[in-house]
């Protein structure tokens, strides 16, 4: 009598072994390449909102030295709706810019003082 060697079903579970392990490793690079490239999205949209609310402040302060009674508006900066309100005397000025998008909002608030027709800058503040 001749012994049968029976390895094929012994292949079968070496290659779903393999096939189960690729796919668990390869799932995993897809979850970080996704999640990686959603913070970036997250972080130049910030970055953008920024840029927007500062653009918001430079623009006031263009405004305030034609018309020392300019007293704000809603402008879009870089696609990104903008919210400029000044408040304050004749001498001293608070601006106060907000950007928004859908799920960020950055607001710079900066005081100005006028002093022998001479704007200076005297507070900047960025928060989120």
């Amino acid at each position: 009598m001749k012994k049968q060697n029976n390895h094929s079903g012994q292949a079968m579970v070496t290659l779903l072994i393999f096939v189960s392990i690729a796919i668990v490793v390869i799932t995993g690079t897809v979850i970080v390449i996704v999640s990686n490239t959603l913070s970036a999205t997250v972080s130049q949209q910030s970055l953008l909102v920024g840029q927007a609310a500062e653009n918001g402040v430079e623009n006031a302060l263009l405004r305030l030295l034609r018309d020392p009674t300019y007293a704000g508006e809603t402008v879009s900066f870089n696609g990104f709706p903008t919210t400029i309100t000044v408040s304050g005397s004749a001498t001293d000025k608070t601006i106060i810019s907000t950007a928004t998008t859908v799920n960020i909002q950055r607001k710079i608030t900066a005081r100005i003082n006028y002093n022998n027709n001479i704007m200076s800058v005297t507070f900047w503040q960025d928060s989120q």
